[in-house]
């Protein structure tokens, strides 16, 4: 089962958690790219449930990620 859900983490901010491992990162609506040698865009990592983002986000802004629970 999948589940699409805002994850967890200070705004502003880099790291987040998501309650499952990620599939997809979303920052604000959009998904993100993980970096394949894009300079210049934001991009994250993801390491099972956790994601670091190469930008820090502002208030308002909001991450998301498509996972599988556990």
């Amino acid at each position: 089962m999948l589940m699409y859900a805002q994850c967890d983490g200070v705004v502003p901010g880099k790291i987040f958690s998501a309650p499952g491992r990620i599939i997809a990162v979303a920052y604000n609506g959009l998904f993100l790219p993980v970096p394949l040698g894009l300079i210049n865009t934001l991009t994250c990592s993801v390491a099972g449930e956790v994601i670091t983002l190469n930008f820090n986000t502002q208030v308002g802004d909001r991450i998301y990620a498509l996972c599988v629970p556990y």
